[in-house]
Order: C-alpha cells, then sequence, then structure tokens
C-alpha cells in the first residue's frame, strides 16, 4: 500500500480519491470470480500498516469494501488481516466486532515460539466472537519450526497457509528454493548501493539487467526450482525424510580465531546414517564435523578455524546431511571480521 514513487500509503493519506478506485477493484474482482469454486474468498488487503494516526480507518474501509463486493458476490468468504502486519491481537481486535456473516480472522506467524501461549490471544478473539481463524501467511523457517507450527494449529482447528518459494536461494525454509543466475550479484550491489548516502552505484547494462532477470524469471518455473522435501514432510508428514537445523543462524569471528555452529537432525519417520558436510569455506579457513554422520537423530558440532589468513567479509556456508535416500541444506553467513 505504500509501493510508490514517494513510498507513502495513498489509500490513507488521500482516501477520498484512492479508497473508491480500491473498493471498485474488489467489486470488480468479486463479480469476475463469483461463480468460482476454486476460489475459496477474498482477502481485502494484505499486512495494512497505515500511517500513524489513521488506524482507525481501516476498518471502516474493510466494511465498505465488503459491502461492495456483497452486491455481486454473497458466497465467498471474507478474509480480514490486522494492523501490525497481522502480526498479534492488538491489531485483529482492532478490525472488531464482526460485520458479516461469512468473514475470517487472519493472522500471519513467523519466528516464534509454537506454544499455546503464541496463538491464545487469537484463540481469545474466536471464542468471543465465534469467527474462525486462518493462519494466512508463515514459512520462512525450519522444517522442525513448520512441523511444530502445523501441529499446533491443527490441535486448535486453525488452517494455514505456507509459502511455497519465497526468495532467492532460500534454502530449507519453503517447499521449493529458486537458484539465482549468473552475475544477480551485479543486480543485488546496484540495488543495496541506492542510498541517500551512495556516491557510486554503477548499474549492470539495459542488456545485461535483462538477461540477467529474464533467467531469474526461468529460474522460478517449479520445474527449474529445487525441492525441498524436508519442508513438505515437516508439513504433510512422510516415512522417509529427516530436517537439519543450524544454530546459532550466523556466526561471526575474528580472524585467527575459531567459531562454532551446532547441527541438529530430526527425523520424520526415517531411520538411517546422515553424513554431514559443509561448503563454501573461505580461503584458509578449515572446518571440522564432530561427529560427522549422526544415526537417526541427534546432534553434530561443525567448528570452523580462520587461523589468521583468511580475507574479512561475509561468506554464505552450505551445510548438508546427505542419507542414502535424501540430502538436505541449510545456508548460513559466516562473518569474518579483521
Amino acid at each position: 500500500m505504500a509501493d510508490t514513487a514517494d513510498i507513502t500509503a495513498h489509500l490513507w493519506t488521500q482516501p477520498e480519491r484512492y479508497q473508491p478506485w480500491a473498493i471498485h477493484l474488489w467489486q470488480a474482482i468479486a463479480q469476475r470470480y463469483v461463480n468460482e469454486p476454486y476460489v475459496a474468498g477474498n482477502d481485502l488487503l494484505d499486512e495494512p500498516v497505515p500511517p500513524a494516526g489513521r488506524e482507525p480507518d481501516v476498518r471502516p474501509f474493510y466494511v465498505n469494501v465488503t459491502r461492495a463486493i456483497r452486491t455481486v458476490d454473497p458466497n465467498h468468504m471474507i478474509f480480514v488481516e490486522g494492523l501490525n502486519f497481522a502480526g498479534d491481537p492488538a491489531g485483529m481486535r482492532a478490525m472488531l466486532p464482526p460485520w458479516d456473516d461469512n468473514m475470517v480472522l487472519v493472522f500471519h506467524k513467523y519466528w516464534d515460539s509454537n506454544d499455546q501461549a503464541s496463538i491464545q490471544g487469537y484463540l481469545r478473539i474466536r471464542n468471543q466472537y465465534n469467527v474462525p481463524l486462518w493462519n494466512g501467511e508463515t514459512g520462512e523457517n525450519t522444517a522442525l519450526w513448520l512441523r511444530n507450527m502445523a501441529k499446533l494449529l491443527a490441535t486448535n482447528n486453525i488452517g494455514w497457509n505456507s509459502w511455497t518459494y519465497k526468495k532467492v536461494d532460500d534454502v530449507g525454509s519453503s517447499a521449493y528454493s529458486i537458484s539465482h543466475p549468473p552475475n544477480y550479484d551485479a543486480i543485488l550491489k546496484y540495488v543495496r548501493c541506492l542510498t541517500p548516502t551512495s556516491t557510486d552505484c554503477t548499474p549492470p547494462s539495459q542488456g545485461q539487467a535483462d538477461t540477467i532477470m529474464l533467467q531469474l524469471a526461468n529460474n522460478a518455473a517449479t520445474a527449474n526450482c529445487t525441492y525441498e522435501s524436508a519442508v513438505v514432510t515437516a508439513l504433510f508428514g512422510d516415512v522417509s525424510s529427516f530436517a537439519l537445523s543450524v544454530n546459532p543462524i550466523s556466526a561471526a569471528v575474528r580472524n585467527g580465531f575459531s567459531t562454532g555452529y551446532a547441527l541438529s537432525i530430526e527425523p520424520f519417520g526415517f531411520r538411517g546414517i546422515v553424513k554431514l558436510s559443509v561448503n563454501g569455506l573461505p580461503v584458509g579457513a578449515s572446518a571440522s564435523l564432530t561427529p560427522s554422520a549422526v544415526r537417526t537423530s541427534g546432534t553434530s558440532i561443525l567448528r570452523i578455524s580462520t587461523k589468521g589468513r583468511s580475507p574479512a567479509g561475509i561468506y554464505t556456508l552450505t551445510i548438508s546431511g546427505t542419507s542414502s535416500t535424501t540430502k538436505q541444506n541449510v545456508t548460513v553467513p559466516l562473518v569474518i571480521q579483521r
């Protein structure tokens, strides 16, 4: 809602101009899919974050959109996301009381504990208003976290929607991982350079940018992605896989010293030996795994030693667990300081 040239959420700062457009657009979408059985409902806004002082404007906007949709579609569900990126019960309560009898309250769940306390505020709202809950967006975590999330929500009769794929080189946290194309770093370097204090931001040529981005689009095709079986197994269950997790998710070390990661193997019906390895070490660094293989489940310690010869910088390590039937990868940053 703030994806404009001036980074301003005009839907809220100029409601008299932009809200009628948005309402009419939703009415047209609802009309288009009114008889489509594969559409469950209409999710009116994704993670609304209005400017300070405009928070009370969100619920009336939702009501007006719903009223317009109901003139053409009386049947599909209305999905409503709360304030604060749909990330807490307070933001959901700002949307109450309900105004439609076929309405779902939506929250997003990321990077928190998968215990009853993490959803208790939402459950209180559901019980008070008798409105169903939906975890409309989740993922970007380890297979073990995803498994526990799915189990927690199933126990409480809450559905969920996890990312199928999201970020480039997002290994181990979505069902599919998109590989970066050659020279993709040239795009990243230029975009990261675009700050008010930047003085030397040389972009790739138009031809280079076209080639890189078209290859990225091609890599995003499902057939060209890397299938992350451990993620799917964690969410839906299987008899032949395991999850590989790493703690901490990032480590920093001064040149000449060493640091470590704890690797954990969590089986999902899996029995066998998992051989561990690491790739992407910087020049002059060495690694040791103790033990280098885990039977069915357990932990291993990865030690990284720099010995004073590794250039300072940020490196991406790819840690792999390989069995006779499957291979799981996790990527973690390693920061070498001077």
